[in-house]
């Protein structure tokens, strides 16, 4: 799996939302209790600490760079484009899209 497609998994799994005073994200993916609290303990660290510790972890293998990243959605927009200009997208009318959309925010 390329480090795009990674960041990818990890963003659908990801919500925003807070914790106390603490910006956080909320997972809709079940979260192992060492990273649970590696994360709380990780968001009582001050700015600068903090910085360093996502440097640490976004320099780690297997992790997209924002060049890399950037790139995955410059190559995802041109596949849509070509999809579109050829006929091969598949489209949906936004009155489906949008009753999906509430059916699975009614069960979640």
């Amino acid at each position: 799996m390329r480090g795009s497609e990674r960041v990818g998994d990890l963003a659908e799994s990801l919500s925003p939302g807070t914790v106390g005073d603490s910006p956080r994200l909320r997972y809709t993916i079940n979260v192992s209790w060492p990273v649970e609290k590696i994360l709380e303990e990780a968001f009582k660290l001050d700015p600068k600490d903090r910085a360093l510790v996502v440097a640490e972890l976004s320099s780690s293998e297997g992790i997209a760079t924002p060049e890399e990243v950037e790139a995955a959605w410059r190559e995802e927009i041109a596949r849509r484009v070509k999809s579109l200009e050829d006929g091969t997208a598949v489209l949906h009318e936004w009155d489906e899209v949008n009753e999906e959309i509430s059916s699975i925010l009614k069960g979640a």
